[in-house]
């Protein structure tokens, strides 16, 4: 039986928190400097959740896992082949991220 992805996320229900690494972001997490806003929805959850998922396609990620509160994605930079991992969690009202490229890289945040 193939091992849930999800597990190596989430630690009591939650995104785990970054490493102490410059070039991670998350939604859910400490310390401060690596704190990104979640992204909040108005319309249901599940449409919202399913949204997600086509946006991160279209942007050329791959979904690795996903289920009715978690995901999974990857995308591998074009010259490099670096592979850059994405989870997220669905909340009632929001959805929590985190994104953790390969250790060198540079995040760039698009506001």
């Amino acid at each position: 039986m193939k091992s849930s992805i999800k597990n190596n996320y989430l630690v009591n229900g939650k995104l785990l928190p970054c490493p102490n690494s410059p070039n991670c972001v998350s939604s859910e997490s400490f310390p401060e400097k690596s704190t990104v806003a979640p992204l909040v929805f108005t319309s249901s959850a599940s449409e919202a959740w399913q949204t997600l998922q086509d946006i991160l396609l279209e942007m050329g990620g791959h979904v690795e896992e996903v289920d009715d509160s978690f995901l999974h994605a990857t995308f591998r930079s074009r010259v490099f082949r670096f592979v850059d991992d994405v989870s997220a969690r669905l909340d009632p009202e929001k959805t929590l991220f985190k994104s953790v490229p390969p250790p060198g890289s540079v995040i760039l945040i698009l506001e």
